[in-house]
């Protein structure tokens, strides 16, 4: 699945940008959810380890930082890539949808659960 590229086109969003916006949100499910879970998305969706590579640093704070300020972090994280509030919300329905694909169903609810973003 090339889910950069989905988003890009769900979005309207050139690719890096999907990219970045990917990043930040896959950092805040990182924190949202357990290190067994988050292993268990990244053995479905490998480069998700890259992204959060590549993430950018914000402030001199690291993405992890704002991360850890839930929902409102992540929407400033959003916003800093340049997502509006309609795309920061089709952002989440994409990658709900794709983990769904992805994940088995109790895993994918877990996620969704952690991160109301994901929820659409």
């Amino acid at each position: 699945m090339d889910l950069p590229q989905r988003v890009a086109d769900d979005l309207g969003l050139a690719r890096p940008q999907a990219e970045q916006a990917l990043s930040a949100l896959f950092m805040s499910i990182r924190m949202a959810v357990d290190p067994a879970l988050f292993s268990q998305i990244t053995a479905a969706l490998p480069e998700v380890e890259t992204w959060l590579r590549d993430i950018e640093l914000a402030g001199g704070r690291t993405g992890e930082i704002l991360a850890l300020a839930g929902p409102e972090g992540l929407g400033r994280q959003l916003k800093r890539v340049g997502c509006n509030e309609q795309q920061s919300r089709r952002l989440g329905a994409t990658v709900g949808t794709a983990l769904g694909e992805l994940l088995a169903k109790d895993v994918a609810e877990k996620v969704v659960s952690r991160v109301p973003l994901l929820k659409g």
